[in-house]
This record gives C-alpha cells, structure tokens and sequence, in this order.
C-alpha cells in the first residue's frame, strides 16, 4: 500500500476518534500527541511504541502523526503540522460531507 493510502486508512479512525470526544479532551489528546512528537516521529515505523493517556492501545507513529494533524485542523484549520497529511486529510473530511 502507498504512502496515501497508509495514510488515508490512518488519518480516517483518529480524525473520527477525535471527532467522537469533547474538545478540551480532543485538545488534550492533541497535546499529548504533540509532545510526544516534538523530537521527531518515524512515519516509515510500523511499531506500535507510543502511548497516549485515554488510548487503549499503542500507536504508530503515523497514527501519533494523524492524531496532531487532525487535532490541529480541529482547532486551527489550514494551519500547517508540519507532517505530509493535508491530501489524505481533506480526502477523509470530503467523504463525510
């Protein structure tokens, strides 16, 4: 699979994930994500090494990625992350509408 879509089957449950909580709790977990990234994330890691507080399960960094990403477009929109998600964000946001 491309990189658009590990990206797109990614961004989809964490943009939903984040959708389904309140938003001071949706901007925690987006902070959470951010620092956890702040030194860098390994997109191209398939591990599951990253913990979030609320979160089940380790994440990917990927998946660390599309949680800052989104959280990000939920409360800035447009704003750049820094990650290379915008195409796989708008194409998940454009299948809800």
């Amino acid at each position: 699979m491309g990189r658009l879509g590990r990206g797109l089957g990614t961004c989809e449950p964490k943009l939903r994930h984040l959708r389904s909580l309140p938003r001071p709790d949706a901007q925690r977990l987006t902070l959470q994500a951010a620092l956890l990234g702040q030194h860098g994330l390994r997109l191209q890691d398939p591990a599951r090494i990253h913990n979030l507080d609320g979160l089940p399960n380790p994440l990917t960094a990927l998946e660390v990625a599309c949680l800052i990403h989104a959280g990000l477009q939920m409360s800035a929109p447009g704003t750049d992350s820094g990650f290379p998600l915008k195409l796989e964000f708008r194409i998940v946001c454009a299948s809800w509408e």
